[in-house]
């Protein structure tokens, strides 16, 4: 596959939030390979959240026109939405579309250290959710094009955002530092970031990598 053959693929994270954050869609693109791996760097493409209180067949109807879009700009698209608690049925709603622009895969997180579950339906620890991000974070590997209609409440949701360790478990949490903060963005963005980098290391475990881009088809862009 020559890079001009390669597909355009483009990682949609959904976040349905919760009674005080929004809904968010945050989409990442590659921009260039990360020196020294297979992983890309990440360029956010798309960025804007839905106001409080939307209606769950609202939400769904906008991430399926966020993938109609993008696919109609020549993305191949997979949108990894957040299926815990009340995600679910939006899950289900984005799926009723009767030409889905992308593939919709339904994210559960849990406090565990493995993946489980059976594509596109899968429950992902929540470390490696987090981990995708902080990995692109502290290896620059992450650019937010400041003229996105978002961009600058995702910075600052980036800058509150931090992780913190339970002394009498061990077990970490990930969550705004202050109370007064929100996170919709960022969780939608831990979505995409993790979804772009697991299809890059399944492809490139299962067919090696040229110039940078899985070697699939642009139709296909589940592992």
């Amino acid at each position: 596959m020559t890079p001009t053959s390669a597909p355009r693929l483009l990682f949609l994270g959904v976040d349905i939030g919760q009674s005080r954050d929004s809904a968010a869609y945050v989409g990442v693109v590659p921009d260039g390979r990360r020196p020294g791996g297979v992983l890309p760097r990440w360029r956010v493409a798309a960025c804007e959240t839905a106001p409080l209180g939307t209606p769950y067949r609202a939400l769904a109807g906008r991430a399926r026109q966020i993938l109609e879009d993008l696919a109609g700009q020549g993305w191949a698209c997979l949108a990894a939405v957040d299926a815990t608690g009340v995600g679910r049925p939006v899950v289900e709603l984005i799926r009723e579309a009767p030409h889905p622009a992308g593939d919709v895969v339904a994210v559960t997180s849990h406090g565990g250290h493995n993946l489980a579950g059976q594509w596109p339906d899968i429950r992902v620890p929540k470390r490696h959710l987090v981990g995708a991000l902080g990995a692109a974070v502290d290896n620059q590997a992450l650019t937010v094009p400041p003229s996105l209609p978002a961009a600058e409440r995702l910075g600052t949701q980036l800058r509150a955002y931090r992780s913190k360790r339970d002394p009498r478990t061990g077990h970490v949490r990930f969550e705004a530092a202050r109370e007064a903060d929100h996170d919709d963005l960022v969780a939608a963005l831990q979505l995409a970031t993790w979804a772009g980098d697991h299809y890059w290391t399944v492809n490139a475990a299962r067919r090696g990598m040229r110039d940078g881009v899985p070697g699939q088809a642009a139709s296909a862009v589940s592992p």
